[in-house]
């Protein structure tokens, strides 16, 4: 009997104008999967979009992905959490775009966005995933895809809240890591027992950047590493904290970009005007676990 391959996963959208969106112990999932036969199709789109009204996730997750066991897996969607005279909130909630191989080869992660015009993003004790992973054997891995906050007069704050945008696989190639940005304007960048993790055969960039406000970061953790277990093993990423008209405080933090083997550790850099630069109890290391290889930069 001829082995079936999938189709896609259908895009789901919710859209509402002076109103709220509210989900609560609930999940939203497009995908595409197989046992045997190719999943090469993708996991669908989401989009939750409010103007004049909130986006709230309490309890709930958000899933677009394309999984396969025995044959390739194609790429998980994109998922945009926006709101424009509103707030963006996730409380134990966990968007995730990812893509899945056991023994064929993955596809790449979706990118996933959180956007806000005139209102604060919150996340507490969530989780944010963009991956691709292969499994077993031989199998390869794609991108991930990045993952993006950004405010426009409001806050960002992360409370015990993690992103991940990382490609795996136990012994075939790998692809990059995911970009993680924290952008914002007039209002400040915080977060609290967090982290930020990209890592594939290049680390994915780890940046903040803010004007008219500050970046407060306490006790997290923000990683950016090549790490393959496989020859393909290339750079860290870069690690940026860049402000204007603010300051930048971390206390119990740590940021490190390091290569496993013959590539570099990446560049680590603070700049600021017209404000402060301060650590407190905070560890920052660029390097390379190899005597043959160079490390990278650290630059304040």
């Amino acid at each position: 009997m001829p082995y079936s391959n999938t189709g896609n996963g259908g895009a789901i959208s919710f859209s509402n104008l002076n109103g709220s969106i509210s989900l609560t112990n609930s999940t939203l999932s497009s995908y595409s999967t197989s046992v045997v036969g190719n999943s090469n199709k993708i996991g669908g789109a989401i989009a939750l979009s409010a103007t004049n009204g909130n986006v709230s996730l309490i309890n709930s997750d958000l899933k677009s992905y394309s999984q396969s066991i025995f044959d390739n897996a194609g790429n998980g969607g994109a998922i945009a959490l926006s709101a424009t005279n509103g707030n963006i909130s996730l409380n134990n909630s966990n968007p995730s775009s990812y893509s899945i191989s056991t023994i064929g080869n993955a596809g790449n992660g979706g990118a996933v966005s959180f956007s806000t015009t005139n209102g604060n993003i919150s996340l507490i004790n969530s989780l944010t995933l963009t991956q691709s992973r292969g499994e077993y054997g031989s199998s390869t891995s794609g991108n991930a895809g990045a993952i993006s906050f950004s405010a426009l007069n409001g806050n960002i704050t992360l409370n015990n809240s993690i992103s991940v945008a990382t490609s795996q696989s136990n012994s075939g190639n790998i692809g990059n890591g995911g970009a993680i940005s924290f952008v914002n304007s007039n209002g400040n960048i915080s977060l609290t027992g967090s982290g930020a993790i990209a890592y594939g055969k290049n680390g994915g960039a780890i940046s903040f950047t803010n004007s008219n406000g500050n970046i407060l970061l306490s006790g997290l953790a923000l990683i950016s590493t090549s790490n393959s277990s496989s020859d393909n093993v290339g750079n860290g990423g870069e690690i940026s904290l860049a402000n204007t008209n603010g300051n930048i405080s971390l206390t119990g933090a740590s940021a490190n970009s390091s290569s496993s083997s013959s590539g570099n550790g990446g560049l680590i850099s603070f700049s600021n005007t017209n404000g402060n630069i301060s650590l407190n109890n905070s560890n920052l290391s660029s390097n390379s676990r190899s005597t043959l290889s160079n490390t990278g930069v650290t630059k304040i």
